[in-house]
């Protein structure tokens, strides 16, 4: 949706209170930051960075006493064939760490020594198994520091001089020995090794191989320093799948299970429909506990598989509150929006398989620079979803809700539906969903140019206001009237889904389409008609480099756009140069009284290289490097790609289990003159959860 939305305030806060899966209960504190301020974006930064610190000084080895010593600095001495910091990464005396409070490692001569050892093991499995650690030295120092070396004698590297797999055919054995990947005469690794244990057992599971059995053994000769590696295998047989039987049922149908399994009585045995079943139940949301087995422990030709489940609690409370901010390098026009949140979950309205679920978000919106006050903002809404609603895996859902808004120098309040259903196909990989919306506004507040009323005595134009669908007077009391702002539409969407995770994607490739179209039929007083197609793209390269794309275009192929469907462009997810909706069409004296009005098409592109850097608190730093390029037209036809709007940038992630921590800063290099749009402005930071795209 075009129109700003601001009930879901996610960001800063978003999810970190809630570690529980929908249907366990949870509490949860929402918060949003959006905006360009350094001053402010520092104290954030510094708030989140102090939290962690807190917590990682709560974990981890015991910190030094008042009066005890402490680990200073780590040396080596000896080690040829690997980095320091790949050998003392997995120490416990370890030289101080952290950036705002400094975590220290209590001197322990005891731990020490067993480093020692864990070094020697570290190097035992990478194929030196003569390895040593010949002394170990402490120096002391002024302040109760200790430096610690250690001296290594690494010897010589043994060797894989035979790989034997047994248990196969010919045929087998030498696409198994393809597939491990582990060539005669290179250093031994234990750990491809070992990984090569578990590469097995999936291939012959993947083959229907359900109870194959392997044991794997590496025979090392120091002398020589040769390595033979054996897996005797045990395949088993090709196993069918027999009887289905379902368990843990108390309110809701075993249909609703069964309508999840990717496999039927009679199929061949394979872990992915297993796999892909078990994420379809616990994407219901429904299930505490949610579990596929055999049914027994024979290695029968015909196995039955039992599908055990604990439905969770009905009911579900949520309290909370967030902030948001938007403005620019200068605080004359910025709003700040604080909202409270309530929300009322109940599992199993009416039927098993419905959903009611309520939220309350009011608030208040402060726009600095200007005469008016807080203004209260808030949402109220209900909403039904159902599961299976005609067909299996379909959900279908309904939404009434009341909105107060104040966004860009506008203030509306109205009512608003929805009524969609959507459902995936091909193993989650494709994805479809059709929708009905409508709402009706009264638009109590507006710029001067745009105002019917006594404001825009001498300014008003009349022309963009009718086009925009907000030439209609209206009151702060009046309920909204059948002749007020008054827009329905529908909206059909189509996707493909290939990504390697939704939050933190490394690999694969993500398309959309968005169709809509709005008309009298439809109940609306506007007739248009849009698509905005989306395609991304994530290439690793190595193990530490992701190169990212994206391309979105969207284009109104007839009629004209009312205010809240238009266009617009700019913020954390689209164009980093600018802020939230700041890059778009205006109406309005540029520098003085600009009003950003959305446009007729768009188009967004955007490459960036993310990096991963190194650990911190337990979690990983990455650098992005992104040049994001758009622009927005006012009338549809009117982009030209070889003059965007175009902006370089460097930003920083901090992987949390929630997704990315993330801090941008682009910089406009193009189309900053006289005549453009925030021509002043060159920098926008930006703060959030979740990549860009």
């Amino acid at each position: 949706m075009r129109y700003p939305d601001y009930s879901g305030l996610r960001g800063l806060v978003a999810t970190l209170l809630d570690p529980a899966p929908r249907g366990l209960g949870r509490l949860r504190a929402l918060g949003h930051w959006r905006g360009h301020r350094p001053w402010l974006l520092c104290g954030l930064v510094l708030s989140a960075l102090l939290v962690q610190a807190c917590a990682a000084k709560q974990k981890g080895p015991e910190s030094p006493a008042p009066g005890e010593r402490w680990i200073a600095s780590i040396h080596l001495e000896g080690n040829t064939s690997f980095s320091k910091d790949s050998i003392i990464d997995g120490l416990v005396s370890n030289p101080p760490s952290g950036i705002l409070v400094r975590k220290r490692v209590r001197y322990d001569p005891a731990l020490v020594a067993i480093d020692s050892r864990r070094i020697e093991t570290f190097y035992q499995q990478r194929g030196f198994l003569d390895a040593r650690v010949l002394d170990v030295r402490s120096k002391e120092r002024k302040g109760l520091g200790n430096d610690i070396t250690f001296v290594i004698s690494e010897g010589e590297a043994s060797h894989v001089t035979a790989l034997e797999i047994d248990g196969l055919s010919k045929d087998q054995q030498r696409a198994m020995v393809a597939k491990l990947g582990i060539k005669i005469g290179e250093r031994f690794d234990y750990e491809r090794y070992d990984q090569g244990k578990l590469l097995i057992i999936n291939t012959l599971r993947e083959a229907g191989h359900a109870h194959a059995k392997l044991t794997a053994t590496a025979n090392a000769n120091r002398r020589t320093r040769e390595v033979i590696l054996r897996y005797e295998i045990d395949p088993g047989p090709v196993v069918r799948i027999g009887k289905i039987s379902v368990k843990g049922l108390s309110t809701m149908p075993e249909s609703v299970v069964r309508n999840r399994l990717s496999f039927a009585e009679g199929d061949t045995f394979s872990p992915r429909p297993i796999a892909e079943s078990s994420d379809r139940l616990r994407a219901l949301g429904r299930f505490s506990v949610a579990r596929i087995d055999f049914a027994d422990d024979t290695r029968s030709e015909v196995s039955d598989i039992s599908v055990t489940v604990s439905e969770g609690p009905a009911h579900e409370l949520r309290l909370g509150g967030g902030t948001a901010f938007d403005g620019g390098l200068s605080l004359d026009n910025a709003q700040w929006l604080i909202r409270a949140r309530a929300g009322y979950t109940r599992l199993g309205f009416l039927d098993p398989l419905t959903t009611l679920d309520s939220e309350l978000q009011p608030g208040f919106a402060v726009q600095t620079g200007g005469s008016v006050g807080p203004t209260f903002v808030g949402e109220a809404k209900v909403g039904l979803a159902r599961e299976d609603l005609f067909w299996p895996l379909m959900t279908g859902s309904t939404a009434l809700s009341y909105n107060v808004l104040a966004f860009d120098n506008f203030k509306s309040h109205g009512p608003r539906i929805e009524v969609g259903a959507k459902r995936p196909f091909w193993h989650e990989r494709i994805k479809l969903g059709a929708s009905w919306q409508g709402e009706l506004l009264c638009f109590t507040d507006r710029p001067a140019i745009l105002d019917p009323g006594p404001a825009g005595a001498g300014v008003y134009d009349a022309a963009t206001a009718e086009q925009l669908g907000i030439d209609h007077s209206c009151t702060s009391l009046a309920i909204p009237r059948p002749s007020s702002y008054r827009l329905a539409f529908a909206e059909e969407s189509v996707a493909l889904e290939g990504r390697d995770s939704v939050i933190d994607t490394r690999r694969g490739y993500y398309i959309e389409a968005r169709f809509e179209q709005s008309a009298s039929v439809l109940g609306s007083e506007f007739s248009y008609l849009t698509v905005t197609p989306e395609a991304r793209a994530y290439w690793p390269l190595g193990s530490r480099i992701v190169l990212a794309g994206r391309l979105r275009y969207g284009r109104t192929l007839a009629g004209e756009l009312p205010l809240t469907r238009r266009y617009f462009s700019g913020g954390a997810s689209s164009h980093r140069g600018f802020g939230q909706r700041q890059l778009a069409p205006v109406v309005g004296d540029l520098e003085t009284s600009r009003v950003e009005i959305g446009g007729d098409e768009l188009l967004e592109s955007s490459i960036e290289a993310r990096f991963d850097l190194f650990k911190l608190w337990d979690n990983l730093l990455g650098l992005v490097v992104f040049t994001d390029a758009a622009d927005v037209s006012l009338r549809s036809g009117g982009i030209d790609p070889g003059n965007l709007h175009i902006a370089p940038g460097l930003g920083l992630r901090y992987h949390t289990p929630i997704g990315p921590f993330r801090f941008d800063m682009g910089y406009r290099a193009t189309r900053r003159g006289s005549g453009e749009i925030h021509a002043s402005d060159s920098l926008a930071w930006h703060l959030s959860i979740g990549e860009a795209f």
